[in-house]
Formats: C-alpha cells, sequence, structure tokens
C-alpha cells in the first residue's frame, strides 16, 4: 500500500532514522524494523481517517484509533510479541518527537496489551550440538566454505555469540594460536564491547578457516560468501538447513537455537548466571533468566520421569483424566 507522507513527516522519520542508529547505535537491521512498523502504522492511520499522514494527524489519534490498529493487526495474525514490539516503536517514536518538534500522542502510553506467556527458547541436545560442529566441517563440496561455516557455528555455540557478532568479526579480533588464554573481542547490540573467552577448537576452527580462505581477510570482515564479498547470514542459514536436512537435526534448528544451547548447557553444567549474563552480552540479568526457567523445566520433567513420586503423580493424573 502506498502511504501519503506530508514532507515535515518524511523529513521527521529521515531524522529519526539517523537518530536510531547514530545516537542509539541500533544496526541496521534494528533502524529497518523500527521504520517497517512506523509504515504499517502509518498506512492503517490513512486508511482509518482518510487523511494524508502528518504530525498533526499522528498527534490527533485517539484511544480507539491505536486499539483499532491493534485489532487490525490481531486480524492480520500478528502474534502478541510482534503487537508489544510495534507499540513500543511507536511509543520510542513519539518520545523522540516530543522534545524535537513538539510531537506527542498521550493515547500510546494508554495502550493496553494482553499479557502472554513467554515462549521458553528449545536448546539442541549436547551430544547433537557437539555433532553438528563436526558434520558441517564437511558439508559442501568446497573445504574452505565448510571450514568457514563449521567456525561460525563453534562462535555460536562455543561462545555464544549472535549470528550477526560473529559475522562482523574482523581478522584484528581473532587472537594468534600462541595466547595461552585466548579472548575474542565481541561487539554486541548497542556496540557495546565484551570479551568471550576462546576454546582451543573454536580458536584452531578460526585459523584453519582464515588458512584456507581464498580472500584476503586481513582487512574489512573475516567471513566471506563465494564472490569475496562479506557473508551474508542468509547464505549460513541455508547451509545451516541442508545440514538440518541431511542429519536429522531437529527442526527448531537454527543459528539462535545453538546460542540458546550454549547458555543452557553452560547452567546445566552448574555456571554461575551472572557468568552466562556476561558470556551472552544480555544489558539485564532478568532476560538471562529465562535460562533457568529452561534448567527448572528440564528438572521437574525429569522428576516427574524417574522418580516414584513422579509416577505416582503421572498415574493419578492420567487417572483423573479419565474420569
Amino acid at each position: 500500500m502506498q502511504v501519503q507522507l506530508s514532507s515535515e513527516m518524511r523529513a521527521i522519520f529521515a531524522e529519526w532514522a539517523v537518530h536510531l542508529q547514530h545516537s542509539k547505535h541500533y544496526s541496521e537491521h534494528t533502524v529497518e524494523a523500527y521504520l517497517t512498523d512506523m509504515f504499517y502504522f502509518c498506512a492503517f492511520a490513512q486508511k482509518h481517517t482518510a487523511e494524508l499522514v502528518s504530525p498533526s494527524l499522528l498527534g490527533k489519534l485517539t484511544i480507539r484509533d491505536l486499539r483499532a490498529w491493534l485489532a487490525s493487526r490481531v486480524s492480520q495474525g500478528k502474534q502478541a510479541t510482534s503487537n508489544a514490539r510495534a507499540v513500543s516503536v511507536l511509543r520510542s517514536f513519539f518520545k523522540y518527537t516530543k522534545s524535537r518538534h513538539n510531537l506527542w500522542n498521550e493515547a500510546v502510553y494508554q495502550l493496553k496489551l494482553a499479557k502472554s506467556g513467554r515462549k521458553l527458547p528449545k536448546s539442541i541436545p549436547e551430544i547433537v550440538a557437539i555433532g553438528a560442529t563436526h558434520f558441517m566441517a564437511d558439508n559442501h563440496k568446497k573445504p574452505w566454505v565448510s571450514y568457514r561455516d563449521a567456525a561460525i557455528l563453534l562462535l555460536l555455540y562455543g561462545s555464544g555469540l549472535r549470528i550477526s557478532e560473529a559475522l562482523a568479526l574482523e581478522m584484528p579480533d581473532i587472537p594468534v594460536k600462541q595466547n595461552k588464554e585466548p579472548t575474542l573481542l565481541v561487539r554486541g547490540k548497542g556496540n557495546k564491547e565484551r570479551l568471550v573467552p576462546l576454546l582451543p577448537q573454536v580458536l584452531a576452527a578460526l585459523h584453519r578457516y582464515v588458512e584456507h580462505c581464498p580472500f584476503n581477510v586481513a582487512e574489512g570482515k573475516l567471513f566471506r560468501g563465494s564472490s569475496g564479498k562479506p557473508l551474508n547470514p542468509g547464505v549460513f542459514r541455508a547451509n545451516l538447513k541442508a545440514l538440518r536436512n541431511k542429519t536429522g537435526l531437529p527442526a527448531h534448528t537454527s543459528p539462535h537455537a545453538f546460542r540458546h544451547s550454549f547458555a543452557t548447557h553452560l547452567l546445566n553444567a552448574g555456571g554461575d548466571l551472572r557468568m552466562i549474563q556476561e558470556l551472552l552480552g544480555h544489558q539485564s540479568l532478568t532476560t538471562t533468566q529465562i535460562y533457568t526457567n529452561v534448567n527448572s523445566e528440564r528438572l521437574i520433567n525429569s522428576f516427574r520421569h524417574f522418580h516414584p513420586r513422579g509416577k505416582a503423580s503421572k498415574v493419578a493424573q492420567s487417572e483423573s483424566n479419565e474420569e
């Protein structure tokens, strides 16, 4: 749908995008997502009011208008998490415009969203995750591509990196082999830096890729595609999907699933939650605490399956359901 924006509105959006990228240090992907959410909001406002989208229009939208917007999203099948993000984007926009353009809409802060249970991340069994890192090293007809993908997968599972963080690495970030306690400098969300310890297997995989890569990676991004340009994350996802189809990896296998597995397996082995928070680059401990829920769920399931009282409870529940 074509959205008719006033010249002033277009200027505000352009200025806001620059603010998100340079002042808030959001990634290009995040800025694009914010602008996309606002585009669809403006498209609704235009259709709903039959008016040109301008600062005055956005400022006078009522709580009923905003509820109608949310209702339209629900009717389109948008999930609660997606709606919550869209509302958050809207609030972020008006917070910005209030101080710089005197554009404000109090109704945005009166919106209430239905609470939804947060989905627990699905991890990959340890033996399967480890096996995948070995299989990945022989998953492509070009050995250097296999070594590249194996190194990336080891960064996700062995160091807990996001796929975007792994693909942002450059050669100076990689420690030399002789380093007794190698660490990796990672630039995460908001351009925040953290040091992540590197396991010997991960460091060896990185150097093996560098040695076999046909392109000069001394400058620019470390991981390259077949043309020598920085690797597109979609290419890695496609190769991982091919591995999943070959080896029977779980359906939820994805780059982020290996990062989830890194945290979950560390916690299962007795890792400290604060330490895991630092390794993952989470700003808030609340974000990391979701892994304790995963751990607790596993513990409860094990109890029910193996403990005599758990089995008795299972039988009683089954009998109750039959009644």
